[in-house]
């Protein structure tokens, strides 16, 4: 095997390195509050977030649901992993492993997202973003009703899914139907086609709507939260209080949180803190996605819809506290965007003056990704020293500077092993 078709391996294990290292920072069992989502099942009727709850109920006896609980939570943060770094491997490889794509996938994957998905394993979180990941790469392979039934379904398990994952799946609706170049003319959709990409936003739409008049109208909410709260109580592994709050959050109008937390959304938004910190892997993600689209019909339409699209998850903050944590998801939304319109491209991607440039500002921002330490929930810090750090990323660093030097020495048709 030549030195040059070396470089995609090595490129892989840098970012599966990289990924793995950025995990461990922040690596801990479910707390009590992801541990008491998993016990609310749809013995209380047709209530939000319920089928991920029911599911594992009816598969494992009560005696073992506390194991099953810390056994799926790690199951989806794996297979979570897995796909986002499957997703930067189809990202490098359409970029032909140029260092500037291979470095900006080592951005989001070294990023306060990743830290944050370690630290809040057991969440909901992870399986909606597996979903929509999913139901983009089903529009883009032209299967709409497949997506349709995942993002519905995604409804069912967190109603989150619709700011973090719907307009993702749309973005790659726009992209599936829309002309591929500039100057070529869009084909005519018929009726049925349209039907058929309506049906993405319009089921999980309407299982959102399902849910919320159910529990609006059909349940007595102060009378559900006694029993949600009792229920949580008979498990033992559940503490801190958790029967309270998150019987709490199951009983609770929308309003009412839009009453109480919309107040403080100016001073969660311009946290500086968190802004830098997430702020480089966007810029990034978006220079990436810009790169992504260039040459398509539409580029500043398209570009603008990926930009909002990344900054939605904001809004979390008009309803609900969670500073860190949201602030962390739009890089995540970001990068589905980047990883949608470069899976959609027509043709093979073209190199840019900029190239070279971007590439030594992304080393630089894995390195400052590397050394800060993410603002975590529940009063907890990362685990890793500063030394610490330099040590675990050490192979990576390697690797990546590897995939420079090649790039740079054999110029990129060697380097992508040609």
């Amino acid at each position: 095997m030549s030195k040059g078709r070396l470089v995609p391996w090595v490129a892989l294990f840098g970012l599966v390195w990289a990924c793995g290292v950025t995990l461990y920072r922040a690596l801990r069992w479910p707390n009590d509050w992801a541990e008491a989502h998993w016990l609310i099942t749809y013995e209380f009727g047709f209530i939000k977030r319920g089928l991920a709850g029911t599911l594992l109920n009816l598969a494992v006896p009560e005696a073992r649901l506390q194991t099953a609980i810390l056994s799926v939570s790690v199951f989806f943060l794996a297979a979570l992993a897995l796909a986002l770094v499957w997703a930067g491997f189809r990202l490098c490889s359409r970029a032909q492993w140029r260092p500037a794509m291979v470095f900006t996938v080592a951005v989001f994957l070294t990023s306060p997202y990743i830290v944050m998905s370690a630290h809040l394993i057991g969440y909901y979180d992870h399986i909606v973003i597996l979903i929509a990941l999913f139901a983009c790469w089903c529009v883009l392979r032209a299967q709409p009703e497949l997506a349709a039934l995942l993002l519905a379904a995604g409804v069912l398990v967190h109603e989150n899914i619709l700011v973090i994952g719907l307009p993702c799946v749309l973005f790659a609706v726009v992209l599936r139907i829309a002309p591929p170049l500039r100057g070529v003319p869009a084909p005519p959709a018929a009726w049925r086609t349209l039907a058929r990409y309506t049906l993405v936003a319009a089921a999980p739409i309407a299982v959102f709507l399902a849910i919320f008049i159910y529990q609006h109208y059909y349940v007595d909410n102060a009378a559900l939260r006694p029993t949600l709260r009792a229920h949580i109580l008979e498990y033992p592994f559940v503490q801190w209080s958790r029967h309270n709050t998150v019987s709490k959050a199951f009983t609770t109008s929308f309003f009412f949180y839009l009453k109480t937390q919309s107040p403080h959304i100016w001073e969660r938004l311009f946290s500086l803190e968190n802004s830098v910190q997430n702020g480089v892997t966007l810029l990034f993600l978006w220079a990436a996605l810009a790169q992504g689209l260039r040459g398509r019909a539409y580029f500043w339409p398209l570009l603008l819809f990926g930009l909002v699209l990344s900054l939605l998850p904001l809004s979390f903050h008009l309803i609900a506290w969670d500073t860190s944590r949201f602030w962390t998801l739009p890089a995540v939304a970001a990068f589905m965007a980047v990883w949608a319109a470069w899976e959609s491209r027509a043709g093979e991607a073209v190199s840019s003056r900029s190239e070279q440039i971007i590439a030594a500002l992304a080393l630089m921002g894995v390195v400052f990704n590397a050394l800060i330490r993410t603002l975590l929930m529940d009063l907890e810090t990362e685990r890793l020293s500063d030394a610490g750090r330099i040590l675990a990323y050490a192979p990576a660093c390697l690797a990546f500077a590897y995939v420079m030097t090649r790039h740079s020495a054999s110029g990129p048709a060697r380097a992508n092993g040609e």
